[in-house]
């Protein structure tokens, strides 16, 4: 009994014992520094004329006088007087000390200052309080018995809403269902542990939204009943975080992609021209006495030096695509698209429509103005009968996020089997000889598009014509324009 008085005493608590006719027969420590009197002052005292107030010695004079054998411990609260003659409100348990022969030799009691256990509460409460991570107790029915405040700010919901809500509303449609069965199997094992492993786990706030949330769970015993308490952490932010890694990691891999194409082009592609070059000068010198042949070679040397230039040109757009793309301002798709079309001059029995209702909105004119540009382009240039031939521009809203574009020429189509091959860097369908580019253009127009989020595709079948479809955002924010 001493030893368990000594430690308990070092946590603020006080033990005593009495005699049946209430006398105190044992002094602790704790109750000298509780109640201020020593062992020698107090012991062999009456408990209820020295120590309890008045109006309370009464009904514990009973409690003790009518102890039984058998009888439990009774917990319960009192006044005390202290030393210094001030009054001590305590809360004790009572227990009997039952003899060898069965009898009651006493009681014996531990005394804390309610004060003391009132504080360590209230402290409590603001720890949990100013807690920045939501938290969460729930009743073994689900029921929410208590929250704290971040909890309130993460849920949206008022604290006195919350109270007796059951937690299933606080969970997406999506997983409602299942989670009374999560709920049922965690009170039959209820080990502390992270909720959801490998699960999305997201919080239905008040207003319908969602956030993803990670939910440390650990049971609770208390005289109601279980409990289970829940830490709910908003990890919103390193969601985005972890989605921006993905992306940068995505472009990594494309740019890594596109250094050993690059690097090809560098061998094999550079080589090309330079080495026709070099055969024609080759011509030049042995047919110098004839006139006719040597123009003709001059001219095919002009030719492909300016497919060399081109091919120059072309790589350093693609690898610019994206970057320095301007100010935001508002475009007017149909001016630009009239524009763009004059400005190409095409032949003369080359038309453009447009179709449906296009936009008028803030976005970044630059990179829009490019992809017209080269999708324009290129069904004007690889078009077998350009003196009836039409290139469309259509446009449909199909998100709330996303514009849909279509460019369709009338021209001779591209088969499905190259309908990937042809936003390939350096690839052509058709002879450079005969059609001159670099084979740079829809390579490039692939990288813008999909820089600013968006994706393009070529919807054409068998026979003429060819449809290329891209999205383009209807609000490009900012920090897509600063991780260019």
């Amino acid at each position: 009994m001493k030893s368990r008085t000594a430690e308990t005493g070092s946590f603020g608590e006080a033990a005593l014992n009495i005699l049946p006719d209430g006398r105190i027969s044992y002094w602790s420590d704790g109750a000298q520094r509780l109640f201020g009197y020593t062992a020698a002052e107090i012991v062999d005292c009456s408990l209820f004329d020295r120590l309890v107030a008045p109006e309370h010695a009464s009904a514990l004079r009973k409690h003790v006088e009518g102890a039984a054998p058998g009888m439990d411990a009774v917990s319960g609260g009192f006044s005390c007087m202290h030393r210094d003659n001030r009054l001590i409100d305590v809360s004790a348990v009572i227990a009997p000390i039952v003899g060898a022969g069965g009898t009651v030799d006493g009681f014996t009691m531990m005394v804390e200052d309610t004060a003391i256990r009132s504080g360590y509460a209230d402290r409590l409460v603001a720890i949990i309080e100013a807690m920045p991570t939501g938290v969460l107790v729930v009743d073994e029915t689900g029921s929410v018995d208590l929250v704290n405040r971040h909890f309130e700010y993460l849920s949206g919901y008022p604290r006195d809403e919350l109270k007796g809500m059951k937690v299933e509303r606080l969970v997406p449609d999506s997983h409602r269902a299942a989670h009374a069965g999560y709920r049922t199997g965690y009170n039959e094992n209820p080990v502390p542990r992270l909720m959801g492993n490998g699960r999305d786990l997201r919080l239905r706030r008040a207003d319908g939204t969602e956030i993803p949330v990670e939910i440390g769970l650990s049971a609770l015993s208390v005289p109601s009943g279980k409990q289970v308490l829940a830490l709910v952490t908003d990890i919103s932010q390193r969601v985005e975080t972890e989605r921006r890694m993905s992306r940068q990691q995505a472009e990594l891999e494309r740019s890594v992609e596109e250094l050993s194409t690059f690097a090809y082009v560098a061998s094999h592609d550079l080589k090309s021209p330079l080495r026709g070059v070099i055969q024609i000068a080759q011509w030049i010198e042995e047919d110098i006495a004839d006139r006719e042949t040597v123009t003709g070679h001059l001219n095919l040397l002009r030719n492909r030096i300016g497919r060399m230039e081109r091919l120059l040109n072309d790589l350093l757009a693609y690898s610019r695509a994206g970057r320095g793309a301007g100010g935001r301002g508002r475009v007017d798709v149909e001016t630009m698209a009239r524009d763009i079309f004059e400005l190409l001059a095409p032949p003369a029995g080359m038309t453009l429509q447009l179709e449906g209702e296009m936009p008028t909105f803030e976005t970044l004119r630059t990179p829009l103005e490019q992809i017209l540009h080269n999708l324009f382009s290129n069904a004007i240039k690889h078009h077998d009968r350009p003196a009836e031939g039409t290139i469309t521009l259509s446009c449909r809203h199909v998100s709330p996020f996303f514009f849909e574009f279509t460019v369709i020429d009338d021209g001779p189509g591209i088969a499905p089997q190259y309908h990937d091959r042809v936003f390939g860097m350096f690839q052509t369908l058709r002879p450079r000889d005969e059609v001159e580019g670099s084979g740079i253009g829809l390579a490039l127009v692939r990288k813008i598009v999909t820089t600013f989020g968006g994706r393009i595709w070529i919807g054409s079948g068998e026979g003429r014509g060819c449809a290329i479809h891209f999205t383009w955002p209807r609000v490009i924010e900012s920090e897509d324009i600063n991780e260019q």
